[in-house]
């Protein structure tokens, strides 16, 4: 509906203009706005500048951002770790990075320290909710901001693992969790929210990043088996319907653990099997009657993923007994239609084991689960062989997770057939793994990650712990609370009280800037990294 324009009444003589205040109106309109703006940054939102990369990749601290020259795969790398302004090292010495979609001991770019450190970008800048939880409680696996105990005058950023009246036990690097006033009840895993797992999902390869030109040789063949397709480096082809594609995952090339890219130019850093994996791919078939099976082998037991016709099917079963060290006895199975594989119709498919639970993925859509709820004493038993009683025996003085007990590398082997097909950006990703350190070099096994030593939180107390484990300073591993703290707030070791909690980070507003070149200054938004924090 057009809008009626009003006529103007008339001004007498030397009346005020009101959009004509003069100097004072507006110093008052920048005094009320600097106000507002105060308040609202002190009681709603307020922005953070992430410095290192505990929480890496989700966050990043002062980085690197490197492209391989290999195969054009874009990756961050920490440069906050004090080797680039450590000033004992001479500025020519060299630096090797790898590329991750290869193997991390194979360099493919070598740069001088003065180089790289002229190249150090920023890190992230987020917003927080300060106002969320005057509302409503912190939930598990939210990415909070809070005054750490240990040293109040500092912020820190991490991920909540474990709330208030809880038995916390980090146990091969997923979270369990029991009441802590019932200590006869079992265990029990917590799983994270789909949104929350699609994002920490971390890339271990992906097909779609080969070594570039014609001639190039392979950097990284992670898959055995198979030949790719003359018409992409990045695809295999199912030839007929009598010869399946068999693929199997070549541990000494890349193996399944939680090596992280962005901690490669810091200290060495310690490496875990994790099981908790994602498999995925593009599949095109040709005609109608394709099938693929994945098994994942790992804990003990074969964890087995099939989708043939219009059924999707998951099982789980123990390897081995004393007749038969290979026998697979099967425990339990499901179910679920699927219309996956036309002819001519390219399908995403998605095997997910992760948090004690198998799911098949078609289009972005959950067709089949089955959950197995172990106790973290099964789960030790099963992917160390040892029993709890065993490591107790022990004390406290020994790490259930490495030397001799350390679990075995999983394997996948991953069989395509029934029909000729292109299988396309062929990919496995991992979860977060929460590492089982320790409190000091050679001391005692970090809080909540040993069964001497499970985290027990009071009312008021929340467990915290980085996405990037292994380069994180966390509940784990604080100890106790700063005497100011522990004077006005609480003395609980290695927790945050609520008193201490800053807000909810809720997304990156400011990723790190783009430059003209490389070494320049950066002064362009970077749009595309711009992202809600899950």
């Amino acid at each position: 509906m057009p809008t009626q324009d009003h006529p103007k009444s008339p001004r007498s003589e030397g009346e005020a203009d009101p959009s004509d205040g003069g100097v004072p109106d507006t110093l008052i309109a920048l005094i009320t706005a600097f106000v507002i703006a105060m308040a609202f940054r002190g009681f709603v939102v307020e922005g953070f500048v992430i410095p290192t990369g505990s929480m890496a990749p989700t966050l990043l601290g002062d980085h690197l951002r490197i492209t391989s020259p290999e195969t054009g795969y874009d990756f961050a790398v920490d440069a906050s770790d004090r080797t680039l302004d450590d000033v004992s090292i001479d500025p020519r010495h060299v630096f090797s990075i790898a590329d991750p979609m290869g193997r991390p001991e194979d360099a493919v770019i070598r740069r001088t320290r003065d180089a790289l450190s002229r190249s150090v970008r920023p890190g992230d800048r987020v917003l927080v909710h300060k106002w969320l939880y005057t509302f409503t409680d912190p939930g598990r696996y939210d990415v909070i901001v809070f005054k750490n105990p240990t040293r109040p005058h500092e912020n820190y950023i991490k991920r909540l693992v474990g709330l208030p009246g809880e038995e916390l036990w980090l146990a091969d690097g997923d979270v369990f969790t029991r009441r802590a006033d019932q200590p006869q009840e079992p265990f029990r895993i917590q799983r994270k929210p789909v949104h929350v797992q699609r994002a920490v999902w971390q890339p271990v390869h992906d097909s779609s990043y080969r070594p570039s030109g014609a001639d190039a040789e392979p950097l990284d063949e992670a898959w055995i088996g198979g030949a790719r397709t003359e018409s992409g480096r990045d695809a295999w082809r199912v030839e007929s319907s009598g010869r399946p594609l068999l693929l199997e995952w070549d541990n000494r090339r890349r193996a399944l653990d939680d090596w992280n890219a962005y901690n490669m130019l810091g200290r060495r850093q310690q490496v875990f099997p994790v099981s908790d994996l994602r498999v995925r791919a593009a599949i095109e078939p040709e005609t109608a009657g394709f099938q693929t099976s994945l098994h994942l082998t790992a804990r003990g037991h074969r964890f087995a993923f099939s989708i043939a016709g219009s059924t999707a099917t998951v099982r789980y079963g123990l390897i081995g007994d004393e007749d038969n060290p290979s026998a697979v006895h099967w425990i339990d199975s499901r179910g679920g239609a699927t219309t996956a594989f036309r002819p001519g119709r390219t399908t995403e498919v998605e095997f997910w084991h992760v948090d004690q639970a198998m799911s098949i993925w078609i289009d972005g859509r959950e067709v089949v689960r089955l959950e197995y709820d172990w106790t973290p004493e099964e789960r030790l038993r099963h992917a160390t062989g040892r029993s709890v009683e065993e490591v107790l025996e022990r004390g406290r003085s020994g790490n259930p997770w490495v030397g001799e007990y350390r679990p075995s590398s999983p394997t996948l082997q991953w069989s395509l057939e029934g029909a000729p097909a292109v299988i396309h950006r062929a990919a496995v990703d991992r979860d977060l793994y929460y590492q089982p350190a320790t409190l000091y070099t050679g001391g005692p096994p970090a809080m909540a990650t040993h069964p001497k030593a499970t985290a027990v939180l009071g009312p008021d107390h929340f467990f915290m712990c980085g996405d990037n484990s292994a380069a994180s300073h966390d509940s784990r591993k604080w100890g106790d609370p700063d005497d100011l703290v522990a004077e006005q707030i609480d003395e609980a070791p290695y927790v945050v009280h609520r008193r201490l909690l800053v807000g909810r980070a809720w997304c990156v507003y400011f990723p790190a800037p783009l430059g003209l070149s490389e070494e320049g200054s950066r002064f362009i938004p970077d749009f595309g990294r711009m992202r809600l924090i899950r």
